[in-house]
């Protein structure tokens, strides 16, 4: 009598791997446009905090002028281009009568996957009429799901 050894094969089959890559594409598909939206709106709160951080250069000008400045040469004059990795340029644009500025950023070229056509952001100040400013935060066409939550 012979005796025959059964040997088992070690490994995956075929279909096995159709249904594990089928699983990762499923993943895949899913996650990757919400980590894209998650490092956009990453990088709109970086420009955010830097609009922030020049809310006071305005809020000085207001006070020593007695109205808000016309553009980004009245208070930004020495600031450098690019501002940094994702701000090429800090802007400001007022109006006329000297009642309202909002300051916007243009964004470095790449940044955030999303052109200049496809909107912006900025902060408003807006004379009060007590003397003070009061800032909001202003939507120029941007997917409302790319802004910060503090702009919602």
């Amino acid at each position: 009598m012979s005796v025959k050894q059964k040997t088992f094969s070690q490994g995956f089959t075929l279909l096995e791997m159709l249904i594990a890559i089928a699983i990762i594409g499923i993943l895949a598909a899913v996650a990757i446009p919400g980590y894209k939206q998650f490092t956009i709106r990453a990088k709109m709160v970086d420009a955010l905090v830097l609009m922030e951080a020049n809310k006071e250069r305005i809020e000085e000008f207001y006070d020593l002028n007695n109205r808000l400045p016309l553009d980004e040469s009245d208070v930004f004059s020495n600031m450098p281009t690019p501002v940094d990795d994702i701000v090429e340029k800090l802007a400001l644009q007022g109006d006329y009568t000297g009642d309202t500025a909002t300051i916007y950023v243009m964004l470095r070229n790449g940044i955030a996957d999303i052109s200049s056509s496809d909107g912006a952001f900025g902060l408003r100040a807006t004379k009060h009429p007590q003397g003070h400013l009061t800032w909001s935060c202003i939507n120029f066409g941007l997917n409302p799901d790319y802004l910060p939550a503090q702009c919602n």
